[in-house]
């Protein structure tokens, strides 16, 4: 481990960057995980060493990431950049330990979190509802709205948890209404400001029009690949039982599955 640590520091030292994801694993919680020490210590060690070397000022960023539906494949994923820290700034009496901490400040301030998947649930929701009020859907948007509902809520929490309680009720049964009625809230938002529920615009009648000529060609595949697109989930659903690492077990299973029902496809083609 220290040879590692002292060529990461030789590389840092000498102009080169370094990605690491300092949670240390693939987890499915509300919330950040505590963060691994890795980071700051690299970071440490760098630092310390750079008297024996030509140097630059170091430096670290913190990257978030948010997603739509994190155990689903091809869900819409945020990439959220925090500020650029600079080691010297530091007071560096335990600087690894300064780096984590930092590190882990940047990082909650910005990922929208929750104490447990229900209220994290409620944040989103109520994010939701102001993003269809704007017409503004994008993850980026939402993020925001999200991480000053999140920010309100702690300041609420504490000064008035009754009013807080009978806010939660409401948005719950708000909820449990949208799904008894099979229904959304972007629908709700439509039919309350007036706007038509469908937008007819040329970039969307040609995407129509393609997706009506490619049918049949989408029918075929769908037919022809619906074993192979079943059996990744049949095999992760037998082999694991953890949901924090059921897409990398269907990654891995997909990635074997695929190219052999290709070249299955082929050599019967050729046949």
């Amino acid at each position: 481990m220290g040879s590692v640590f002292s060529r990461v520091a030789r590389h840092l030292n000498t102009g080169g960057n370094i990605l690491i994801f300092p949670e240390g694993t693939s987890h499915n919680e509300p919330h950040l995980l505590d963060l691994r020490s890795g980071a700051g210590r690299m970071l440490a060690r760098a630092q310390s060493e750079q008297a024996d070397v030509e140097t630059r000022a170091l430096t670290f960023q913190s990257v978030a990431l948010e997603f739509d539906e994190r155990d689903v494949f091809r869900s819409r994923a945020l990439v959220l950049f925090g500020p650029v820290r600079r080691l010297a700034e530091l007071p560096g009496k335990d600087l690894a330990s300064e780096i984590t901490e930092l590190m882990r400040e940047d990082l909650s301030e910005l990922l929208v979190e929750g104490s447990t998947w229900e209220e994290r649930v409620l944040v989103v929701r109520v994010a939701e509802m102001f993003a269809n009020d704007a017409e503004d859907l994008s993850l980026e948007n939402m993020n925001r709205v999200g991480r000053r509902i999140e920010q309100a809520r702690r300041v609420l929490s504490q000064m008035s948890p009754e009013e807080v309680k009978e806010i939660e009720d409401r948005l719950r049964a708000y909820g449990r209404k949208l799904d008894l009625e099979e229904t959304s809230d972007d629908r709700v938002a439509r039919v309350a400001h007036g706007r038509p529920r469908l937008d007819f615009a040329p970039d969307r009648a040609l995407r129509a029009a393609l997706m009506v000529l490619t049918l049949p060609l989408a029918a075929f595949a769908a037919v022809a690949y619906w074993l192979p697109y079943q059996l990744p989930r049949f095999v992760t659903k037998k082999l694991n039982e953890d949901p924090d690492t059921s897409s990398t077990y269907k990654l891995g299973v997909g990635l074997v599955v695929y190219p052999l029902w290709a070249a299955i496809a082929i050599a019967i083609a050729f046949w």
